[in-house]
């Protein structure tokens, strides 16, 4: 494989290097699966925040983590770069002392990692008005 050719993929764009996605190159089954993943899941939650936490060492291990809220239900996504074992558990921005999983969530490494969570009612409606308190000083209407 030349060189740039590692990086054509008609999913990501028909020129070499290019990494953003280009409509026109969209295929019918990549938009029904994300619009499927999103339906199953939710829609990201950006008040859901996960942690490198013990065993691993928090302040050098890192993980990749995202959270799709569906309802009360929440699921939960983290990827390990690192070349160990790491443990992430997730928070809501309300409340960052108390994690939403009952043990840390093990994630291998160069590996995902992908769990649920029930987020309890009170805890929600804390995150969305933590989100609107916030929205309010950044001087953001809504």
């Amino acid at each position: 494989m030349s060189g740039d050719q590692r990086f054509s993929n008609p999913t990501l764009g028909s020129n070499p290097g290019n990494f953003a996605l280009n409509p026109a190159e969209l295929t019918i089954s990549y938009v029904a699966s994300f619009l499927d993943a999103i339906e199953q899941h939710g829609p990201p939650d950006w008040t859901i925040i996960g942690h490198a936490v013990a065993p691993s060492d928090a302040n050098h291990d890192y993980v990749f983590n995202a959270a799709f809220v569906k309802g009360i239900h929440a699921t939960l996504v983290a990827w390990n770069p690192a070349s160990k074992t790491n443990y992430v558990n997730f928070y809501s921005l309300a409340s960052e002392t108390t994690p939403l999983l009952p043990a840390a969530l093990a994630v291998p490494p160069k590996q995902w990692a992908i769990t649920t969570a029930v987020i309890p009612e009170p805890a929600l409606l804390t995150a969305c008005a933590a989100l609107l308190l916030w929205c309010r000083a950044a001087g953001r209407r809504h």
